[in-house]
């Protein structure tokens, strides 16, 4: 079984909040914090995904993952643009 497969079923046992499959090529890892599992995410892996799979442009891509995903406290969101 792959790791994202593992978190996957991790956080689907736990019955969290967690972003559709698509995005999973930007699941890294969990966080534990007292009885809640978080998803991790990388940043620029989520906007490749989001540009990949709805075939649109990293600014439209950008605008919807700073809009929708990064505000939600349901997932941690790793800035790994290095700025």
């Amino acid at each position: 079984m792959s790791k994202i497969k593992r978190i996957r079923a991790i956080i689907e046992n736990n019955a969290r909040m967690m972003l559709p499959v698509e995005y999973d090529k930007a699941l890294i890892g969990l966080h534990y914090k007292d009885d809640q599992i978080i998803p991790v995410y990388t940043y620029l892996s989520l906007i490749e995904a989001h540009m990949d799979y709805y075939n649109v442009t990293e600014e439209k891509a950008l605008n919807y993952i700073e809009d929708n995903v990064t505000p939600n406290s349901a997932f941690i969101i790793v800035d790994d643009t290095g700025v």
